[in-house]
């Protein structure tokens, strides 16, 4: 009796460990009968708008109309992004999400593991450390549950491989039944009969349980969310017509790895809108694991709502970038708009291209506009300041890449002295115009044409309508330039005098700043903001040269850091501007402001011109 007791408890042992095994083979998949009560309703959405950001980020508007109050089954929205997935309806509705056993034609199954997919039938294997394929039969998981037999015997190690996650329970044609512990090192395996037309595949399903109210016939469910996978990318034909028309045209590139849409509205959007959680799918969606999701959460930029940094195929890729041109080149710095931008004043611009039709991993380019303007040929150079933030010049030693062709050195006389020619960018020919359209033109490169010449490309940036932009297309090898600065000499600084007015400034407490500099203290030692500093005056000098057989209007821009001296300008056209760009890199306390010179000047074929000014700076002890 007892011997018969311990056999029954031993087998019911078996038993719960086969059905925990089994438990533990599904987790929590469940299938689409066993969702509720009673079955789902099938629901197939229908896409009614799409927007597309240039970064990948795409705005989805989705409808489901259902005819009362039950429960539906729809698929899961691919990716949502978290804090952007919401249900709006005008019944009250509650949704819930759980991965569904759905059998999918066996051709959109991607990867198979035979293990799984051809579970039940009949297969011809190569088992590991033999040459012959033997025939077997792959056991279903409750055949695999209910042997009893060999789930004892391996639990008792009289075999040599107990069954783990990864193992296999085979048949042989004997009635033979193995468990293959490394599935994965299956030579080959060959099916011996029909290929099934479907496997089973875990999807994500979203189960809407709706109230209707008792007046209404019927509901609708709209899901507004945003995703990734669809895209666009600008691009912009620059015609040059005559001397003084363009003709611009702009098409979008609209790249959709997202999903399958027929026929649906589709809005390209511009700008540089803050998606915070842009890496960030929504819990809701059931293939998304408790730990990823947090881990996305730690990676956002919540803590900074204002970064502009972002990878390739970001909203920066394509938008919003600083060009290497610099300053001068830019649409922000040369704006003229004549009409202030329209809306409701937040500049995120989305532009309606009609209805499209697109299957996954397909692109379309079309055109968006076409408009001609008047523009101005324009010889742009940019000038970069040449010293640090301590008002040093920049050696060799700590050279970038931009200006490891620089040469400085002290003459005989002690005179400090630059040559800049090989240091700064060249020349560029541009072609400056008003924006022609009634929206912006967005961030994108821009091919400029004349005829059947192909001139030169580069990029446009955000220009708002009627506000001016330039676009550089080629170097003016014609216009040949130069830009040389020499330090005044002034007599030598007694280092010990120095020290002792550092000191006795120190225990004044002044406050000096570049503001307190005065021309009767060039060549001396001032203190600023605690630290002492060599008042230096630095003589700069400009050569612009036209060797072209027409009139040449060159836009220059000369970065320095300090103060221009008013009565030092010669050889300009015009008084220049000074912008004051903000202090060095030294922070909010450096001594010497970044300050830029912006000129225009017109030459006339053959013509030479010097422009002089002088600015100081202080130069750290």
């Amino acid at each position: 009796m007892k011997t018969t007791s311990r056999r029954l408890a031993s087998a019911l042992a078996i038993l719960f460990v086969a059905l925990a095994s089994s438990f533990s083979a599904k987790g929590f998949a469940q299938t689409e009968s066993g969702a509720s009560a009673s079955q789902p309703a099938p629901l197939v959405g229908k896409i009614e708008s799409l927007g597309a950001f240039k970064n990948g980020v795409c705005v989805v508007e989705q409808r489901f109309d259902v005819p009362s109050s039950g429960r539906y089954s729809a698929d899961f929205p691919p990716s949502p992004l978290h804090g952007a997935f919401f249900i709006q309806s005008d019944a009250v509705v509650s949704a819930t999400t759980a991965n569904v056993e759905t059998s999918i034609p066996i051709s959109e199954a991607g990867a198979l593991d035979w293990t799984k997919d051809f579970q039940g039938q009949w297969l011809k294997i190569t088992l590991p450390g033999e040459t012959e394929a033997q025939k077997v039969r792959v056991l279903s998981a409750a055949n695999a549950s209910t042997s009893a037999e060999t789930i004892r015997a391996a639990q008792l190690g009289l075999v040599s491989n107990p069954p783990n996650s990864d193992s296999v329970l085979l048949e042989r044609e004997s009635g033979e039944t193995l468990w293959l512990a490394n599935p994965g090192a299956v030579t080959s395996v060959v099916l011996t009969e029909k290929t099934p037309e479907t496997v089973s595949r875990q999807k994500p399903r979203i189960f809407f349980d709706v109230n209707v109210a008792p007046e209404k016939k019927g509901a609708t469910i709209r899901l507004f969310y945003l995703s990734r996978g669809l895209c666009w990318a600008p691009q912009y034909r620059v015609e040059i017509l005559d001397g003084k028309k363009l003709e611009i045209e702009r098409s979008a590139i609209l790249i959709n790895e997202w999903g399958d849409f027929e026929d649906v509205p589709v809005t390209l959007y511009s700008g540089f809108p803050q998606i915070a959680l842009s890496s960030s799918t929504s819990p809701m969606d059931p293939t998304i694991a408790l730990q990823s999701f947090f881990t996305s959460l730690n990676g956002a930029s919540l803590g900074n709502l204002q970064r502009r940094d972002s990878a390739l195929m970001t909203q920066a890729a394509f938008s919003n970038s600083i060009g290497a041109m610099g300053g001068i080149d830019l649409a922000a710095d040369l704006s003229a708009a004549s009409t202030a931008s329209e809306g409701d004043g937040i500049d995120v611009f989305g532009q309606s291209v009609g209805v499209k039709t697109l299957k996954k991993g397909e692109r379309q380019m079309f055109s968006i506009g076409r408009a001609s303007t008047d523009y101005e040929p324009i010889v742009c150079w940019n000038i970069m300041d040449a010293r640090d933030a301590n008002g040093r010049f920049l050696g060799i030693q700590n050279a970038t890449q931009e200006i490891r062709n620089d040469r400085y050195g002290q003459t005989t006389s002690g005179e400090y002295s630059l040559e800049y020619s090989n240091r700064f960018p060249e020349p560029w020919d541009a072609v400056s115009f008003a924006n022609p359209f009634e929206s912006p033109i967005t961030t994108g490169p821009a091919s400029a044409i004349k005829g059947s010449r192909f001139l030169g490309q580069n990029s446009l940036f955000w220009t708002n309508p009627n506000e001016k932009t330039l676009l550089p297309i080629t170097k003016a090898l014609s216009v040949r330039v130069s830009s040389i600065e020499n330090e005044r000499f002034f007599e030598p600084l007694d280092p010990r005098a120095a020290q002792q007015a550092l000191i006795q400034s120190q225990q004044r407490q002044e406050r000096k700043t570049y503001l307190d500099i005065a021309r009767e203290d060039w060549g001396k030692q001032v203190v600023v903001y605690g630290r002492a500093y060599r008042v230096a005056v630095v003589d700069a000098q400009i050569t612009l040269k036209n060797q072209r057989s027409e009139a040449a209007k060159v836009r220059l821009s000369r970065q320095y850091s300090g103060v221009v001296d008013p009565e030092s300008l010669e050889g300009f056209d015009e008084i220049p501007e000074t912008k004051r760009l903000g202090p060095v890199s030294g922070g909010p306390n450096a001594a010497n402001p970044r300050t830029e010179l912006r000129a225009d000047v017109s030459l006339q074929p053959g013509e030479t011109r010097v422009l002089k000014f002088a600015y100081q700076v202080l130069v750290m002890l």
